[in-house]
């Protein structure tokens, strides 16, 4: 929802990248969005059927949404530690994020998805174009993506992690 309200997020270059894209595909795609707002001047492209859920309320529902997607597209100008790329990679789910922030802890670039360079949208949708055409390769990346997040980000790991930060804490005598 406010991916529109919160300029970090990158929602103004979602209808340049969507019409971009719309230049470079081959097939036809189907763009899930989500939130209670719709994009402006997107609804003539010729090459994406749109399908809006609404606001999702739910783990299970936002689950089933990430699962049945091949790509997440996550256009932000600055995120630390972005959730929806999280639970994307969970489901198992590739993503396409610029690197920003702490977007490359989680997307490994042509490992686990596309991490472009920040905000290159034109290479970013041929890229994207590239993935959608390429099955082979969503599916490794998939694969990728979920194993990624679960030897990096399962919450054994994360407990783990800060177990060890504080034991080098205590250690020193901070």
């Amino acid at each position: 929802d406010w991916i529109k309200r919160e300029p970090r997020k990158g929602g103004e270059l979602i209808p340049r990248i969507l019409i971009k894209l719309n230049e470079v595909l081959k097939n036809k795609i189907s763009v899930i969005t989500s939130g209670r707002d719709r994009f402006e001047n997107i609804e003539n492209l010729n090459k994406m059927d749109f399908r809006y859920t609404g606001n999702v309320s739910g783990d299970e529902k936002m689950r089933d949404i990430l699962r049945g997607a091949d790509l997440v597209l996550h256009p932000s100008l600055a995120d630390n530690l972005p959730n929806l790329l999280l639970e994307a990679g969970a489901c198992g789910t590739p993503a396409a994020a610029f690197n920003v922030g702490g977007t490359s802890d989680i997307v490994i670039d042509e490992k686990t998805g596309i991490l472009e360079a920040p905000f290159d949208v034109e290479n970013y949708c041929l890229r994207i174009a590239s993935l959608l055409d390429n099955d082979e390769k969503l599916r490794a990346f998939s694969e990728n993506s979920r194993n990624h997040i679960i030897s990096s980000f399962s919450s054994e790991k994360t407990a783990e992690s800060y177990h060890n930060y504080f034991v080098k804490i205590i250690q020193k005598g901070i």
